[in-house]
């Protein structure tokens, strides 16, 4: 967590320092960033919205991936039907 510590410097010199205690190096940043301690149920609700958002995002890259994948044989299968037609037009003429 976050303690306020008054550090003297000397008889007529104090100085109040924030000590910031924690588990990790993100959990530390977190607590600055916030203003107060983090507990392990915000750690881990923090966690595991960061899971579902990455699940997400590989989801909606698969289903791209997924459609251009079939946008591409569409078109392939087009392109070889077309030239299959000029070939046949091509022999009748």
């Amino acid at each position: 967590g976050l303690h306020s510590v008054r550090v003297r410097l000397h008889p007529e010199v104090s100085v109040s320092v924030t000590a910031n205690v924690a588990r990790s190096d993100s959990e530390a940043e977190a607590q600055a960033s916030t203003g107060h301690e983090v507990t392990l149920e915000e750690q881990q609700a923090v966690t595991e919205a960061a899971e579902e958002e990455v699940l997400h995002a590989v989801e909606e890259l698969e289903e791209a991936e997924a459609e251009e994948e079939a946008a591409a044989e569409d078109a392939s299968g087009e392109a070889s039907d077309d030239s299959g037609e000029s070939d046949e037009e091509s022999r009748s003429h």
